[in-house]
Formats: C-alpha cells, structure tokens, sequence
C-alpha cells in the first residue's frame, strides 16, 4: 500500500489496494434518516467488520453505493457485489453475462440504476440489464449534478488512444468529454466533485481544479509541494469535500506544511489545526460531511478521524478497524456510515443504549453501582475509582488521588442534595480496614471528600 515513484502511475493490476472512487451519498430518499448521532464517541456506535481473509469479497473494496431499493454494492477488482445485509451475490449471477471483472467507481443515480467505473470503460444497470457504453477506460470518478446529468473523470495512461478532455458528460447512451478547448487543464484527475454554486472540482496529481461549465472558465489552485510531486509522478490532491459556503475541504496525499488536510477558503490554503488533531501529520485519502455536518477523514495510515466542531475523534485498527489503510466513505439512507479498507468493510451504526467503559474514560473496567443525581450528574461506583459523567464527559476520583479506599460499594444523595459514598479499604489483611460512609461535597474546579467512619473492621 505503499506509495512511491515506482507505483506511480499505477497500472491496473496494482491501482486496487488505493483507489480513490467516490462514494454516493444518497439523500434523495422521501424521508432519509440522520446520520450517526455526532455526541456518541465512535466507541459507542454499533461496528460490523467484514474481512477479505475471511472470504466475503475475493478482492479488495474499491467503490460503494446504495441504490434507491437499498441494496449496497461493493466493487472490487474481482467484480462487483450486491449486498441485501446478509448476502453477498456477485453482478454476474443477476446480469446472466460477464461483467468487466475490475471496478473502480460508482454512482448510484437518483432514477434507481447504477453506474460502474471499471478499467474497460463505463457501464450502466438498469431494469436488471447490464449496458456498456464506448467510453474511455480507468472510469475514476461518477457524479450526479443536481439537473440529473451524469459526469465522469476518466485516467489517460500511456498507450491509450488521445480522447478530447478528460471530463465527461453522458448524453443518452453517447459522451462529450471537455478539455483544453472548455477551460480544463489538461492534467491527470483521480476524482471531482459539484458544490453548490455550480462549480465542478477536479482533484489532480498537481493542482486543484475549479471548472464553471455555464462559463467554460476554470481556477486552478496550485502549491511548490503539488507541483514538485507531479514532477516526481506521485499523487496530489485526493479528497475532497465541499462547504455550503462555497470554501472546499482538500486532502493531499502527503504530509508537511501543505499537505494533509487543508481548506480553501477565499482561494487561501489553510491548514487544518486542532489541539487533538495536526491535519497536516495526515496522508488524507478520502473527506466526507454527513448529514450532521460532522466531517470525515479516512487515511493511508492512521485509520479514520471525525471532526464535529472542535471535537476530534479517531477510530483504527487497534479499536478493531479492519485496516488502518481507510481510503471511502459512504453513508446510507438509514444514515449508517461505511467505510472501505485495504483489508475489508466496516459499518457504524447509531444503537439504542449507549455504553460507557474505560474507552470512553470511566476510570474503572468494574461498575458496581450508578445512581442519577438531582443535578443530571450520573455518578458511577466501581474498582479504585469513582466517576461523574456530566455530558458525556467523565471525571475520576481514584485511589490514592483522593479516593480514601479502594472499592465503591455504594452511592446515595440525601434530601440535602448530599452525595454519601461508601468505600470498602481491603489492601491490608493484617491491619484495621478504614471501612465506612463518605460524603463528598463538590466544590470548584475540583472535588473533596470528608470521611465519616461509622464502622470499623479488622481482618484476620
């Protein structure tokens, strides 16, 4: 998975274990669902891991969309699957003929058929029939405009026959393709995207394109780092995910100063910084908003990152991603989120309990006891700690930081609104226990504990 000179260009035996294809959101649904719930940790969602070394897919995940009767597809280079949530059935068992065995891209259009990407050209399911259309081959990227048009950015490799311009528009079972002559640089693309105002965004292996069709002009966004990649022939700009604002959210597919992620605001590179998160540490493959506005970075090494407004968070393979290799995002019309690794798929999902553990910060992997207090505070007893969860934010008071014990036993708040703790001290077999009730009384910014022994043990 490693990029490097030597790999790039890639030819299409090797290109698999790293493309880019964009995945369809599909939002046009009569009453579609929120995505997941943004104040849950990751942690928290429902995940579902299915593994290439465990047979489900006989190739590496390279493209996701959900169709309107809720079917996902899965391509990969051996072929494309249908997946009705149990199931995986490959496309040639429902198209009845040999379908292209390597698919790169696809779209799920708004009409109910499919689009494929694949390394022979583009394709078309619809009303169970497979149709290919004379394209260009390497189909990289599949968008839908908001008028319903179809486009699509195709690779130019050496060898292949010259095309004109390297967008494309599908125009009944026929394409125009636009280049120079339309305002379009005539550069490699690996993907695009449409915003709001019209725009189409082109991501290059050495600029950010910005392409107005009405007017036939464009906008190229260009740094030294982009341009002295393309000179070594390694990749640029990868992700992209637009603002409503018009500003665009870019991932490079390197690190440093320019790179990682950035966000272009005004025709400014900015870089992306938070106290959690450098963006620029990141080789970003793949951006995504979902529908609660929260974005979502997919990386080459780190796994994948969610960012809420200043809330950061990581989920990787150490938490049971399938690969920290994280390359596409797709969110569904339950509002699940997808993503496909080097080494499989992975499904988030909101659940109806929400669970709390150390991995969210509780202080003890032992929970003896929970009680509600009259303020909203939820205060848990357990092993060597007792936490306060206020907000989906956790405080601990552990032994010997000002728990005077070692176990929680109980938790009870008196009409006064006192909060009375009892603590169990079994360290010693050979000394008094310092056993008993304790009131804790809150004070800002920390907390105190005033012991009130009312009873006292020895242990033989």
């Amino acid at each position: 998975m490693r990029r490097s000179s030597a790999n790039w260009p890639p030819n299409p035996a090797r290109r698999a274990s790293k493309l880019l294809s964009l995945c369809v959101l599909l939002f046009f649904s009569a009453d579609p669902a929120s995505a997941v719930d943004p104040s849950r940790r990751l942690s928290q969602y429902g995940h579902t891991a299915w593994r290439i070394q465990d047979g489900y897919f006989g190739g590496v995940p390279t493209s996701l969309a959900q169709t309107t009767d809720g079917y996902l597809w899965i391509g990969t280079r051996n072929g494309l699957l249908r997946f009705d949530g149990l199931r995986f059935v490959p496309l040639t068992q429902l198209a009845g003929q040999q379908e292209p065995a390597f698919i790169i891209s696809l779209l799920a259009a708004r009409d109910g058929s499919l689009w494929i990407g694949t390394d022979h050209g583009l394709s078309h399911w619809f009303n169970s029939k497979l149709i290919n259309l004379d394209t260009p081959p390497m189909i990289e990227s599949i968008v839908e405009d908001e008028k319903g048009v179809i486009w699509f950015v195709y690779d130019y490799l050496p060898g292949m026959p010259a095309r004109r311009g390297r967008l494309c528009q599908v125009i009944g079972v026929d394409t125009r393709c636009y280049g120079t002559a339309d305002g379009i640089p005539d550069i490699r693309y690996v993907r695009f995207a449409t915003d709001t105002r019209g725009n189409v965004w082109m991501a290059g292996a050495s600029a950010l394109v910005q392409w107005n069709p009405a007017s036939s002009t464009s906008t190229v966004y260009i740094t030294k780092a982009l341009q002295s990649r393309s000179h070594e022939g390694q990749p640029g700009v990868l992700g992209l995910a637009a603002n409503p604002d018009g500003s665009m959210w870019v991932g490079m597919a390197f690190r440093g100063p320019a790179g990682g992620l950035q966000h272009l605001v005004g025709g400014v590179w900015k870089p992306f910084r938070l106290p959690k998160l450098d963006g620029t540490s990141l080789i970003v493959d793949m951006l995504l908003f979902d529908r609660e506005g929260s974005l979502w970075i997919g990386t080459y090494d780190q796994g994948i990152y969610r960012v809420h407004g200043p809330t950061v968070e990581h989920f990787g393979s150490a938490d049971g991603l399938t690969s920290d290799n994280a390359y596409l995002f797709c969110e569904d019309r339950e509002g699940n989120l997808w993503v496909a690794t080097a080494m499989g798929l992975d499904l988030f999902r909101d659940k109806r309990v929400a669970t709390f553990s150390s991995r969210e910060g509780l202080g003890t992997p032992e929970v003896d006891g929970v009680m509600a207090a009259r303020d909203g505070t939820v205060w848990i007893s357990g092993a060597e700690s007792l936490d306060a969860l206020r907000k989906d934010a956790v405080t601990s008071i552990r032994t010997g930081k000002g728990l005077p014990g070692n176990q929680v036993t109980s938790l009870f708040q008196d009409h006064a609104g006192q909060l009375w703790v009892g603590i169990v001290n079994s360290r010693s077999t050979k000394t008094a226990n310092s056993n008993g009730l304790t009131r804790m009384t809150a004070v800002q910014p920390g907390w105190w504990l005033e012991s009130r022994r009312t009873s006292k043990t020895t242990s033989g």
